[in-house]
């Protein structure tokens, strides 16, 4: 059965929390991301279940104790629910600010893969014998995990960059060979459709040059750009130029 993973506005506040953590480390937020989930699921909601109240585990850190109860201490003085994701997350990134946390925080920053910062996170985290052959199942599910966030939030941001890209190579292409419509009436307007009854959208006068997309199917219209809108004008009222 697939796993399903948490994605909402609350994950990817986290996962941007992670990362100006991790100096904008994409590899060691991922891993994060893979461990939290695996102990909270990455709701602020989350409580666990355990045979005393102090050791029952609560928010995406599953925390429990000492840090449990200041963590929810934190929540009262500023009059929040325990399940406020902001608290949550301050009170996270002052937990690995620690000095004790610095080596594997360190090794989050540096990271050049998902697998070491999985398994730095994973040791230095949450406590466990990476080493171990029994434990090979929890870094696996830590490092699907992370892969999964690392393609939702990066992958994806790489995705529209490349699309971008495109758009902006196709700009200039029509603008490295534009060619421009130059109004040829002395005043015209600029409409919204190739039809005489189409709303007006700019007036025109002569000599006064658009550039040019393309003409209708019948060739009794020009299409112009006019910043980023397309407009109409009239073949009687205007000519093409180079």
């Amino acid at each position: 059965m697939a796993t399903t993973y948490r994605t909402n506005k609350t994950t990817k506040k986290i996962f941007e929390r992670l990362l100006t953590l991790c100096d904008y480390n994409e590899f060691g937020a991922a891993a994060m991301m893979g461990s939290l989930s695996a102990i909270s699921g990455l709701d602020p909601k989350y409580r666990g279940t355990a045979m005393s109240v102090d050791k029952i585990p609560v928010g995406i850190g599953g925390w429990i104790g000492k840090n449990k109860r200041t963590m929810q201490e934190r929540c009262t003085k500023a009059g929040r629910a325990n399940t406020n994701i902001d608290i949550q997350l301050q009170f996270l990134e002052d937990e690995l600010m620690l000095p004790k946390k610095a080596e594997m925080v360190e090794k989050m920053r540096l990271a050049t893969d998902i697998h070491s910062a999985v398994l730095a996170v994973a040791k230095g985290y949450e406590g466990i014998a990476v080493t171990k052959v029994v434990n090979k199942p929890l870094i696996e599910a830590r490092e699907k995990a992370a892969e999964y966030y690392y393609s939702k939030y990066i992958n994806k941001n790489e995705a529209k960059d490349e699309e971008v890209l495109k758009e902006q190579e196709c700009i200039e292409d029509i603008l490295n060979n534009a060619r421009y419509v130059e109004i040829t009436a002395t005043k015209t307007k600029l409409r919204e459709k190739d039809s005489i009854t189409s709303p007006a959208l700019l007036n025109a006068v002569k000599g006064e040059t658009f550039l040019y997309a393309c003409m209708n199917e019948k060739k009794t219209w020009y299409m112009v750009y006019v910043g980023d809108e397309e407009m109409w004008v009239s073949a009687r009222s205007a000519k093409i130029v180079e």
